[in-house]
């Protein structure tokens, strides 16, 4: 069998892909166990389920690509992304979800172009970029509550 560049199907060719595609063949293989193991694996309620632990990975997965795309880093996207988490569910109560989701996209993209504009000042290099978006994720933790388990007491 020969492929598309021309090379024929051989055991060192596939050994080689095998080994470039090691994630992709690792995740098949645990969508085969899940679906021998347990007969609700490919339930609707289980897709759900998996669809909602990811989100959040997802978003900051895309915020991070958009920003190693253009040859830099920043700290803060994870702070970022709890200050309109804790602002859109603080507004939600009392301003109704539309209004929430603006604030909390307004103060994402605010902190955003705070960030940008002082990266700007300082013509961006990598020491002025690691310390800018240090110092809002230190800010932004001023703004945002400690997890749950931050208030257990030490025994």
């Amino acid at each position: 069998m020969k492929l598309k560049n021309g090379e024929r199907l051989t055991p060192k060719y596939v050994g080689e892909w095998a080994l470039n595609n090691t994630n992709i063949l690792l995740m098949f293989l645990l969508i085969i166990v899940g679906a021998v193991t347990s007969q609700s694996f490919f339930s609707g309620t289980n897709l759900a389920n998996v669809l909602k632990q990811i989100t959040i990975n997802g978003m900051l997965a895309v915020a991070c690509t958009m920003t190693l795309l253009v040859n830099g880093f920043d700290l803060s996207i994870g702070h970022i992304m709890a200050l309109s988490a804790v602002l859109c569910i603080g507004f939600e109560k009392t301003h109704g979800g539309a209004v929430a989701i603006a604030i909390a996209l307004g103060a994402g993209a605010a902190v955003g172009l705070i960030n940008g504009l002082l990266m700007k000042l300082t013509r961006g290099g990598s020491g002025e970029g690691f310390m800018i978006t240090l110092a809002t994720a230190a800010s932004l933790l001023t703004y945002t509550p400690p997890p749950s388990w931050a208030s257990l007491p030490v025994i």
